[in-house]
């Protein structure tokens, strides 16, 4: 027999303890000031416009300062000095951006990415807030 999510009070809880820690999370409202994150933020985008892995694009308006983490690669391309798979895992998470770019609203990437890093840097660290009661229910053989 499949089991079914069913909306429980555990699950309400774990909603609203994953929704404090996002509000939580970005109550400073501020940027990430980093600037090693860049190529990384740049990935996401360059994904979802069909450009792969290479960042020969939008590494144009990349602020010299930050452009340690883009360095060109052994056939001459721009690309991440950095590891792939976190980009690749918040890639979803930039939905957003081409439903907006395609109805005209938004343009420029330069606008999106220090939003869009925020939102999905939060969003996976209130996710892991709730991990450990993930694990624990599995653990432990309860029914979700």
């Amino acid at each position: 027999m499949k089991k079914r999510w069913i909306l429980s009070s555990r699950n309400l809880l774990e909603a609203a303890v994953f929704l404090f820690a996002l509000i939580v999370y970005n109550a400073n409202l501020r940027r990430i000031g980093a600037f090693d994150t860049v190529a990384s933020s740049l990935l996401p985008f360059n994904l979802w416009e069909g450009r792969g892995l290479l960042l020969d694009t939008l590494a144009a308006g990349t602020p010299r300062i930050a452009g340690y983490s883009i360095v060109p690669s052994r056939t001459g391309h721009l690309v991440s000095l950095y590891p792939i798979a976190t980009p690749l895992l918040v890639t979803p998470l930039y939905v957003p951006w081409p439903i907006f770019k395609s109805a005209g609203i938004v343009q420029k990437v330069g606008v999106w990415v220090p939003i869009m890093e925020k939102y999905a840097a939060s969003v996976l660290t209130a996710a892991s807030v709730r991990a450990p009661n993930v694990v624990e229910v599995h653990v432990r053989g309860e029914a979700p």
